[in-house]
């Protein structure tokens, strides 16, 4: 697969015969700039189907037009708020099933269909026995009747398919429908992916809407000016120890700017750029893709044995080479350093399909702020509310609390204590600054901590916290998972 996006450069992926289960996690599959929907096979081996987006468009799955058969549906919102719904599907070569295809249809009707929604889906569909031009049954076909029913329900929902190149043994069995047909702008087959020798690679004219990556300002700690720091830190935190002020949100501002400000002053900064997700992907083996995709051109256009001989040839070679490069590359990366291997597995542990539409009230809520409403809810039902003071033994009965003071000592040695490597909170201070001239801002901070608990108050930022909601088991649209 990761070849085959390094050659293609596809948007979204339709997938079918994914072969997954519940302990297999999209980042071990998946290349970790796209994010995968699926519907996994959980009785027999085999089967499942999946839609990957690159991770900059906005696409939610839609649960509600799920059916007893192998389908899925994402939403992808698009410019000029138009909507794009995209489905994948999945039939069994020896499905004779009739029941099986209604599931489609009840999928599909399910759809609300109007002018600002246009509607694909793909997949394997296992009938290669149709006549696409002029929608017939070929004469001797052995499921007349699927291929009929199948016919019948593209006619229902208006749906046209595209694909006009055999994607197996000259048979077309992955097809693609829509209601829009004036939005493809072209539809080629493209060398194919396990035991089929084409995979459709569609060009739809549309414009999703994405989400932009801001570059972050990355600051170059060992180009830093150390004796600048250190000045420009003692200058403020002096300032601070010495002030009048009774507010400890005017200090702890006053902290944290002072800080930006010398490191702006004082360290050199560089934007962050996008990395390269295929690092073993060499150029060697970009040699071998250009040649897999000129044998393959040859061998449609002359259909001559030798030629897909030839081609089913280098397509082992270029899978075997990228294998290797890749454990290759897994090896080197991880093999002189204990973090990045344990990074390494972490990464491909965690799963990066981000928060799905969540059910609420019986509606599913599928815009970010909504779904932060319905986790807030969620949050707040089962929170443990304390303030029944009717049981709370009489003051009298225990000695007064002396008065907390914190000392500068303490908090020299906490920050000390700090894990560099950290990402920063909201405030956005990073523990290597903080850690990095510990004697110099601990005596602010313990002004600024003993003003906080003599007076009761805190600044907004220690209010404030990055909240991420971990799925752990069950139905996923239900806020309490």
């Amino acid at each position: 697969m990761h070849t085959y996006i390094e050659t293609h450069e596809p948007d979204v992926i339709i997938g079918t015969e994914s072969w997954l289960f519940d302990s297999v996690d999209n980042n071990e599959i998946f290349p970790e700039d796209f994010s995968a929907i699926r519907k996994d096979r959980y009785i027999t081996r085999g089967g499942g189907v999946f839609i990957a987006t690159r991770k900059n468009i906005i696409a939610v799955e839609q649960v509600e037009l799920d059916t007893d058969c192998e389908i899925i549906w994402v939403e992808i919102q698009l410019v000029g708020g138009k909507k794009l719904l995209v489905g994948a599907f999945y039939r069994t070569p020896d499905n004779r099933d009739p029941a099986y295809l209604e599931q489609l249809r009840v999928s599909l009707s399910r759809v609300r269909l109007n002018r600002n929604t246009t509607v694909c889906i793909g997949g394997d569909f296992n009938l290669g026995d149709i006549n696409w031009a002029n929608s017939t049954v070929v004469a001797g076909s052995n499921f007349k009747v699927q291929a009929e029913t199948l016919i019948e329900i593209a006619d229902q929902f208006d749906l046209e398919q595209m694909v006009t190149e055999p994607t197996r043994k000259k048979k077309i069995l992955d097809l693609f429908f829509t209601n829009n047909s004036t939005l493809v702008k072209n539809v080629k087959s493209t060398p194919g992916l396990s035991d089929h020798d084409g995979v459709p690679l569609i060009d739809l004219n549309i414009k999703p809407q994405t989400i932009k990556q801001k570059p972050r300002k990355l600051y170059m700690f060992k180009k830093a000016d150390m004796e600048g720091l250190q000045k420009g830190m003692g200058n403020f935190t002096s300032n601070i120890v010495s002030g009048n002020t009774t507010s400890v949100e005017h200090d702890w501002n006053e902290f944290k700017d002072g800080i930006f400000k010398c490191m702006d002053e004082n360290i050199p900064t560089k934007m962050s750029s996008m990395r390269n997700n295929t690092p073993w992907i060499t150029p060697e083996i970009r040699r071998k893709l250009r040649e897999k995709q000129r044998l393959y051109n040859k061998a449609k256009e002359t259909g001559n044995e030798e030629d897909l001989m030839k081609f089913k040839t280098i397509r082992k070679e270029v899978q075997k080479a990228s294998k290797l490069s890749y454990w290759n590359w897994v090896r080197s990366y991880c093999i002189n350093s204990t973090k990045q291997f344990y990074g390494f597995v972490k990464k491909l542990k965690k799963d990066s399909v981000g928060i799905p539409a969540l059910k609420h009230q019986g509606r599913l809520i599928s815009d970010g702020i909504g779904k932060a409403e319905v986790l807030n809810h969620q949050f707040d039902s089962v929170f443990t509310n304390e303030n029944n003071m009717e049981n709370m033994p009489k003051q009298e009965a225990f000695p007064p609390m002396p008065e907390i003071h914190v000392v500068t000592e303490g908090v020299a040695k906490l920050l000390r204590n700090l894990d560099a490597s950290k990402a920063p909170g909201p405030d956005r201070l990073t523990p290597e600054i903080l850690k990095m001239f510990t004697d110099t801002l601990a005596p602010a901070l313990t002004h600024i901590f003993n003003k906080s608990l003599s007076t009761g108050i805190l600044p907004t930022d220690w209010q404030t916290a990055n909240i991420t909601p971990i799925f752990k088991k069950g139905d996923r649209t239900a806020a309490a998972n």
